[in-house]
């Protein structure tokens, strides 16, 4: 099996150790990267297979491996750079990305479980589980038309699921997914209740995160509340007897307690992912109609999580790059959890100034 591995963006390692500890990682497998200028020394060390992206503001190379770059749309926000690499990368390099068996992407800054450390601590660094690498022993027995991840952080899949999911991802964010993060887009429920993600609240960190953020995703007002959550468990909480009665209405209305009890607008909302595909089943058939015409449908769409749905009616032109990923991850196939272990990113990895 040949896997292929994508880094993308800031190449940030703390300090030698790092850096050489991230090369011992990825070492014998073959590395395809996008970064800035300034790290060109470092991508040299890497790889061969690399590509330079102008900063904003900054004249691309007239050729040379720059010149795959464009340029980059003014005021771009900061979480759509990685798209942009990505998408430079796939252009660049598709051909010879089509004849590996899986791909990886990965990036220099994640903090892996202090478990998995230990081990490769005891086996001299030399990454490796049950006599076969970290990345290999993760990696093997891919399920077709899958992705596995820890959101957007780190993300595998075969190459031909790999290239389908992302191949147009960059364009689509400016396309139809632009607006869409409190605003509702079709959904592919097919494809979510096929999916095993794991149970994590609204505001989870990165290593915490099982899978995708299933609980960013916009949906029916109704639909969120017969979810539920710790605080208001659906089976026993003041929505039962209303929840029973919007599904005999095509258009539900308000659940007759205060609104500072609505499920909608709980931090601790949606941590269960089977509920999650228990409640799409239920209103399976709901929800594909919806799909053909929630543009006329008059029913209220909500964001679950309170900040974000708060800062994008303030600027609608927000980004979130999580919740988008997820909606792109559903809408090309089945996400699964990574099996690669890891925590956070690193602390402090802004400040990380190694080249």
């Amino acid at each position: 099996m040949k896997t292929a591995i994508i880094i993308t963006g800031e190449l940030r390692f703390k300090g030698r150790v790092h850096f050489n500890r991230f090369c011992r990682l990825i070492k014998g497998y073959d590395v395809f990267l996008c970064t800035y200028p300034d790290y060109e020394p470092l991508a040299q060390k890497i790889t061969k297979k690399y590509i330079l992206l102008p900063r904003e503001g900054q004249a691309p190379r007239a050729s040379g491996r720059m010149a795959l770059a464009a340029g980059i749309p003014e005021r771009m926000q900061t979480n759509i750079f990685q798209w942009l690499h990505l998408d430079n990368l796939l252009k660049e390099y598709l051909p010879e990305l089509e004849q590996y068996d899986n791909i990886l992407k990965l990036r220099t800054d994640i903090a892996f479980t202090r478990g998995w450390v230990n081990e490769a601590h005891k086996l001299r660094n030399s990454f490796t589980v049950k006599g076969n690498s970290v990345i290999t022993h993760s990696l093997q027995s891919l399920e077709k038309n899958t992705l596995y991840a820890t959101s957007d952080i780190l993300f595998y899949a075969s190459s031909s699921h790999f290239i389908k999911t992302f191949k147009d991802f960059y364009s689509d964010i400016y396309g139809k997914y632009w607006r869409k993060c409190i605003n509702y887009y079709p959904l592919n429920f097919d494809s979510i209740l096929k999916s095993e993600c794991g149970n994590f609240h609204l505001g989870a960190l990165v290593g915490d995160i099982k899978g995708v953020r299933f609980n960013w995703l916009v949906l029916p007002s109704f639909i969120i509340d017969e979810i539920g959550c710790p605080c208001h468990p659906p089976e026993s909480g003041p929505f039962r007897e209303w929840l029973h009665d919007s599904f005999t209405s095509t258009k539900p209305t308000e659940p007759p307690s205060p609104p500072h009890l609505r499920v909608r607008d709980c931090p601790q909302l949606l941590v269960n992912f089977p509920l999650f595909k228990a409640v799409i089943q239920r209103n399976y058939d709901y929800l594909i109609n919806l799909n053909s015409n929630y543009a006329d449908a008059d029913i209220e769409f909500v964001q679950p999580r309170i900040p974000l749905r708060e800062r994008c009616k303030q600027n609608p032109d927000r980004f979130a790059s999580e919740q988008i990923f997820a909606v792109n991850a559903f809408e090309h196939g089945v996400v699964k959890n990574s099996a690669i272990p890891l925590t956070q990113l690193a602390p402090m990895r802004h400040k990380f100034s190694f080249k």
